[in-house]
């Protein structure tokens, strides 16, 4: 280091502080606050705030709403519906009533039509003994779409059943119960099996009691089949018949409409709320009432049943609403979120986002969900800002409240975070542990030391890191660290290793200091090695030279006095 150097540096500590003068101790982590950034207020923005904000959140599972609905044909036209619809599951359903009759709009993603029905194919014959004049038969799933529908009055229940294949008709919906026998009346379909209960012939392969002669009863050209074991083996027919016989009866109750747009399905269904039919109940909003409803994609046609979820029927809506409480125009650490929703609707969800975890996760949309305490509409949220996730700077968080019927509302606020934290160390080597005793040996000139470091969202690049060290009582001198890789935690920085040539052993203290944009500092701990020395002193107890010539020479003169003396 030339002299330059040391007197930059000697400066440099100067300014820091005179405790170099005394000897570096240990310090811990050190903090500055900002002052150049300017607080400005908050900017907070929400919908709405009606009176219903505290009240708890609201139960209600779907809305039939009491409309005019003179003008509605069951086409799979869904214009004629004023109000949002509920998402269900995965479908969206519109409620109407009038005095007349109930109307149902269903919407679903299903990018494909498809109408495969299920079949039968021989396999084989049965012991003949056992079962004479008897065949195996495998039931082949099928490929077709459904949506189930329905009400349920606490004791009775009416479902209502489309598909996309022929075995509905295709202006009127299968009416069953909840056993899946259907209604009186013509049917357009039969189903192709010797087990007719509930028209469900895989029901009856799975079930023990049948094993060994379910079977269709009739050939695709619908003739009854005479003589199983003359059928060669990998003959397939269909399980079920459409019968081209319009529905009669109460399969007439329900009159359907539906659409196909290459993305999704729309269908519509009315029904009298009075049918006049002993096999229906007559359908009163002003009573307790649950919906039904379940939609499959490519069901394997093994009967006309699904597994249906129920909802709630409720006739009012309220309007749904969000609160965002104040919050502070510059915050530091942490930000606690809070305020209040309301829905009278079960189904509701509760967002956060922020525009500063665009470079984080990808998104300043919606990306963690926040509690919300359901007896008052409360919420809050904590944001930690010495974490990863959150960068320092300016952030505008949003709440987005996604109802059942309102859409989705939101409430946004606009903030500052200060960077008051200082970086963190994560980790520094300590030279000593990498030699015998703590000794560097002659063969090495320097030494590379190496440290960990983080600052706020996981940032390294904006640090300035020095690396002090010095030999004894010597000034310590500064050496910038460097990362081995850019924008990675790892620093490194090399000190010189004097090794003397008198025999010395020389001491060497080191730390390292980090700096972030904001002067935060965070300062290690010291750690110490030991160099060795290019020539040992060796001590031993033979005499010197000096007293060995020093003898000698006293005897030569004792013996010259004595041959004087004679």
């Amino acid at each position: 280091m030339n002299k330059r150097r040391i007197l930059a540096v000697a400066m440099l500590l100067a300014v820091f502080s005179s405790v170099f003068a005394f000897g570096i101790t240990s310090t811990t982590t050190q903090t500055a606050v900002v002052t150049n950034v300017k607080a400005t207020a908050p900017e907070i923005s929400f919908e709405t705030s009606p009176e219903a904000l505290g009240d708890p959140l609201g139960d209600k599972g779907v809305w039939a709403q009491e409309a005019n609905m003179s003008l509605f044909v069951a086409d799979g036209n869904l214009s004629e519906w004023s109000v949002n619809g509920a998402t269900l599951g995965t479908v969206t359903v519109w409620l109407a009533y009038d005095a007349t009759h109930v109307y149902v709009g269903l919407s679903w993603a299903d990018a494909t039509v498809d109408s495969d029905v299920s079949k039968w194919n021989k396999t084989g014959l049965y012991n003949q003994t056992e079962y004479p004049g008897d065949a195996m038969w495998e039931f082949v799933d099928g490929a077709d779409d459904v949506v189930e529908v329905g009400f349920h009055n606490g004791t009775v229940a009416d479902l209502w059943v489309w598909t996309a294949s022929n075995r509905t008709a295709d202006n009127y919906a299968l009416e069953i119960d909840v056993t899946g026998t259907p209604d009186a009346g013509t049917k357009p379909f039969v189903a192709n099996s010797n087990y007719t209960a509930g028209q469900r012939p895989k029901a009856a392969i799975n079930g023990s009691a049948f094993t060994g002669n379910v079977k269709p009863i009739r050939d695709n050209s619908w003739a009854t089949i005479a003589d199983y074991t003359t059928i060669p083996n990998g003959t397939m027919y269909n399980a079920w018949k459409n019968t081209t016989t319009t529905p009669s009866g109460s399969q007439t109750d329900v009159e359907v409409g539906w659409m196909h747009d290459g993305a999704n399905y729309y269908v519509e269904m009315v029904r009298a709320l009075d049918t006049g039919n002993d096999d229906d109940f007559v359908i009163d909003f002003t009573e307790a009432l649950d919906f039904h409803i379940a939609v499959a994609n490519m069901d394997i046609a093994a009967d006309l049943m699904l597994d249906t979820t129920a909802y709630s029927v409720a006739t009012t809506c309220e309007d749904a609403a969000i609160s965002l409480d104040p919050i502070d125009a510059t915050v530091t650490e942490s930000l606690l979120v809070t305020g209040e929703v309301y829905d009278d609707y079960d189904g509701w969800s509760l967002m956060i986002g922020d525009t500063a975890w665009e470079g984080t996760w990808g998104t300043a949309g919606p990306a963690f969900n926040v509690d919300v305490t359901e007896a008052t509409g409360e919420f809050s949220f904590l944001m930690l800002f010495d974490q990863w996730d959150m960068p320092t700077g300016a952030h505008t968080i949003t709440l987005y409240f996604t109802t059942r019927y309102n859409g989705t509302l939101t409430a946004s606020a606009s903030f500052t975070v200060d960077d008051v934290e200082a970086p963190n160390i994560e980790g520094l080597v300590d030279v000593s542990t990498r030699y015998e005793d703590g000794i560097v040996p002659l063969s090495e000139d320097y030494v590379v030391v190496t440290v960990g470091l983080q600052d706020d969202h996981d940032a390294t690049d904006d640090l300035t890191v020095d690396l002090y060290s010095w030999k004894d009582d010597d000034v310590a001198l500064a050496e910038p660290m460097v990362q081995f890789s850019p924008g990675g935690k790892t620093f490194y920085a090399n000190i010189t290793i004097e090794h003397s040539d008198q025999g010395i052993y020389h001491n060497y203290t080191y730390f390292v200091q980090a700096w972030d944009l904001s002067l935060n500092k965070a300062t290690s701990q010291q750690y110490t090695f030991t160099s060795a020395p290019s020539v040992e002193v060796i001590t031993s107890t033979t005499p010197g030279f000096g007293i060995i010539a020093g003898l000698f020479g006293a005897a030569v003169a004792a013996f010259i006095i004595k041959k004087k003396l004679e």
